[in-house]
Formats: structure tokens, sequence, C-alpha cells
């Protein structure tokens, strides 16, 4: 994990997180309290987690309760006060972004070459469209004589170049909004490092990191809780998990 990575801290309330309603939407807020200082990314499969919570505002609370707010608040009037506040409609927007990316980096991962969602309604347009349970996404790309010359590269009826396209332009788009050029002292010298502004770029730059890489992930066969693993045999987050499982086979829970 890079140095900037490694030492990225964020905030998490002591007494969590609650929504409310205001204004017709639905915000993440935390009242007046004590904070706690954490390092969300010694968990190095937080994109993971964070990619597979389901568009449920419970679900947003239980992680914001243990990582943090996203760091993408607005201010909203409660009471005559004016109080920051995360709107819900922005995690639904950044989950179902980052589970869009990860399932299709892990496609890639795996050796497909084919995407549906891909299409050539002719030979100088490109149409992308995805649909799932966080919405609609599309993306039209202009591959005809005055494209840039990487586009202008794609052949025709292929899907997979375009697929990683569309991969590279929404994960630099969430990079570019909330991941900044910074000096960082390292070893004593000045470094220009990219640095995350907040949690979300965290997660997304954790994300862009593993592009590329064959990456040893894999999901809990007890409680789902996805790893980093370094024999190719484990099938269990923790010692606990693999003590429960065993007991279950034996008829001891």
């Amino acid at each position: 994990m890079t140095e900037e990575l490694l030492f990225f801290a964020w905030q998490v309330p002591d007494d969590g997180y609650r929504v409310i309603r205001s204004g017709g939407r639905s915000y993440l807020v935390s009242d007046p309290g004590l904070w706690s200082t954490i390092r969300p990314l010694d968990n190095g499969v937080l994109f993971r987690e964070f990619a597979n919570l389901p568009n449920d505002a419970d679900a947003f609370v239980g992680f914001a309760n243990q990582w943090g707010h996203l760091g993408v608040a607005e201010n909203i009037t409660i009471k005559r006060k004016s109080v920051p506040a995360e709107p819900l409609s922005a995690w639904t927007y950044y989950v179902g972004c980052l589970r869009r990316l990860v399932d299709m980096r892990d496609r890639v991962e795996d050796g497909h070459r084919e995407f549906k969602f891909v299409r050539w309604p002719d030979k100088n347009h490109i149409v992308i469209r995805i649909e799932d349970e966080f919405g609609e996404d599309r993306l039209k790309i202009d591959v005809s004589e005055d494209a840039p010359a990487r586009l202008k590269q794609f052949t025709y009826s292929d899907t997979y170049e375009p697929a990683l396209y569309y991969l590279k332009l929404r994960t630099d788009k969430v990079l570019r909004e909330h991941v900044s050029p910074r000096l960082m002292w390292s070893k004593g010298q000045l470094e220009t490092r990219l640095v995350p502004d907040n949690l979300v770029g965290a997660i997304f730059y954790q994300f862009s990191r593993t592009v590329g890489r064959k990456m040893n992930h894999r999901a809990c066969e007890r409680c789902g809780k996805w790893f980093e693993y370094q024999r190719g045999t484990a099938r269990y987050c923790s010692n606990t998990c693999r003590v429960y499982a065993s007991q279950q086979r034996r008829g001891l829970t």
C-alpha cells in the first residue's frame, strides 16, 4: 500500500450517525459529541465492503458508524441552525458507481473479453448502458475521425476496450474530485504525493490501485466479509469464523 494511503486518517463520531428528512430528501447527520480518529485503509478490502453495500439507508448508516462519512456533506437548516449533512443520494451514487467498476475489474481479471452492456449502433459511436438497483448509467463514446487518437484505435464491434475506457472515465472522475497532489514529508524530505481529501476519495483510490493487478480477495464462507488471503485454500476471514464453521459441521452449534 502506498504511504499516502497507509497514513490516511479519518474521524468517526462516538455516538454514530442517524438519518433525518429535510426538504423531501434523506440525510446522514451526527449529533454534537466526541469523535475518534481511525485509519480506514488499514482494512485492505474496504473498497469491496463499500461496493457490496445494498442500496439501503440502514446499510449506509452501519458503514458510516464504523468508517465515517464520505466527506461530501452539504449544509442544511435544522431548527434555524445550519448543520452539515450528507445526502443519502450521494451514498447511492458512489456505492453504485464503485459496484459497477469492481464488477468490471473482476471480470477483466477473470479473463472476460465480452461485455453485453457495450453496444455499437454504428462504426462511429459506442453506447454503454448499465442498469441496476442503484439506477442507470449511460455513456456515449464518439470514435469518428474527429475523436482523440486513442479512441479511433477501437476495433468495430469489440466490447473489451470500450469497457476498460468506461472504467477509466468513471474512476478518474472521482479521483479528480476527491484526491489531490500535496507536498508530504517522506524520510526527512518533501515529496509530491496524491492524497485522498476524504473517505470516498480514499476508497476509490484504494480501488484504483488494484486495477490491472492480481488481488487475493475472497468472501468469507461463513460471514460473507471480504478478506485478503495468503494461501489459495483460505476459506474464512478469521480464526473465529474458521472455528465456528468447524463446529457447525460437527453439529456443536
